[in-house]
């Protein structure tokens, strides 16, 4: 079988990046052709994982955002170029998708029309994983501007992806309000496939007494969704109070960097900057070490995202806080697994951080039950058996 993996960038440690490797990975060991297609590639995207896999691509790399200070300009000149990469783009990949494919999975957004477009003009099965629902149905969280802005600008995008939704063989998720905004917007009702976690890549440390500063870990590449100031703001807090703490936030500013500059500047504006490190980007054995110097990993998220890198730090012993609306929290448990906050809250994340350094029976707890939890999370089985059993099937019926 031979199988098209098709994903917009393949140029950064991401979770969607994460989860097309490790499919690819595991089509190969099963014997399947499979190769990748991408509008943009980095070699230091899991090199380890597609170690001997094919990747097709149009650009290497990619250049970075620009950087208006003014919002409206900026927000002006994103819609404008979206428009013409977004088209451009889907013309040029079509042409690099080899013919033969029997299944091509288009994996997540802005590669979905030239996936859409190669399937219908030869006549192959669309499989469409969507990890998050397009921003024209409204289902993000943005300001009432930005809302009305793209209800209108891009009505005829809501058709396109209608149009997409009908024609897909099947439509996947990673979350269960994935689904339900599938079915909302999309009209197609969609299977929930769960993403894993390598548990065998991560050395598991015992708990300890946390260090005389605390060590708090944060990792998502730099979109407002992240919620890194709310970390940032709750540093401050508890530096006043005279707790010991230091941020590390590892995520590229290469998409959005005037959110990072904004972070930057808050870090200055509340005299942290000591108490707040940036990474962009770091190697596989250095991320290793960082988990191990963590004391407690924070995930705050609002509404994207599943949150792979929270079982990561569970691998690693690490215990976590993580925000009511991360997909992950479907089968995390408050107190048991996690701690689960609110949302966009500073108090919650400064009263859960006291939390785990006045309770040592509840670390020991988070990160005891957290080993047992992602034992049986295994990319295979929580996700890439479940794919390729679905391409089988729909192979099967060609």
């Amino acid at each position: 079988m031979k199988i098209a993996i098709v994903i917009s960038e393949f140029n950064m440690m991401g979770g969607a990046q994460r989860q097309a490797a490790e499919l690819a990975c595991y089509l190969k060991k099963k014997g399947d052709n499979v190769i990748i297609y991408t509008d943009y590639y980095s070699k230091d995207c899991y090199p380890q994982i597609v170690d001997g896999i094919r990747i097709k691509f149009l650009h290497e790399e990619k250049k970075q955002e620009k950087v208006f200070e003014n919002k409206i300009l900026l927000f002006l000149w994103k819609a404008i170029n979206y428009i013409n990469k977004n088209f451009q783009n889907a013309r040029e990949l079509v042409k690099i998708i080899d013919k033969d494919t029997d299944i091509l999975n288009c994996h997540d957004l802005n590669v979905e029309i030239a996936s859409f477009l190669f399937c219908k003009k030869n006549e192959i099965p669309l499989v469409w994983h969507v990890n998050d629902i397009h921003r024209c149905f409204g289902a993000r969280e943005e300001s009432k501007f930005k809302r009305i802005f793209f209800y209108i600008f891009d009505f005829p995008e809501r058709l396109i992806q209608k149009r997409i939704a009908r024609y897909a063989e099947v439509i996947t998720v990673n979350v269960s309000k994935n689904k339900d905004l599938v079915k909302k917007y999309l009209k197609r009702e969609a299977l929930v496939f769960h993403c894993g976690a390598d548990i065998k890549r991560f050395k598991f440390k015992q708990y300890k007494e946390f260090s005389e500063t605390i060590e708090l870990f944060a990792i998502g590449i730099m979109f407002p969704y992240r919620k890194h100031e709310v970390l940032i703001k709750a540093v401050k807090i508890l530096k006043d109070e005279n707790i010991n703490i230091h941020l590390t936030i590892l995520g590229s500013s290469l998409h959005n960097p005037l959110y990072a500059k904004e972070l930057k500047d808050l870090v200055e504006k509340l005299d942290i900057v000591k108490e707040v490190v940036f990474l962009e980007t770091v190697k596989d054995e250095d991320l290793m070490n960082l988990y191990q110097k963590t004391d407690i990993f924070a995930f705050i998220n609002h509404q994207q995202s599943w949150g792979i890198v929270v079982f990561e730090a569970m691998a690693s012993g690490v215990p976590v806080i993580v925000s009511q609306t991360v997909g992950a929290t479907e089968i995390l448990k408050d107190k048991e697994t996690a701690l689960i906050i609110p949302p966009n809250s500073v108090e919650a994340v400064v009263l859960a951080i006291k939390e785990l350094l006045n309770n040592k029976g509840l670390c020991k707890k988070l990160i005891e039950n957290g080993k047992k939890l992602i034992q049986n999370m295994s990319w295979e089985k929580m996700y890439c058996e479940k794919m390729r059993n679905l391409f089988n099937t729909i192979y099967a019926r060609k």
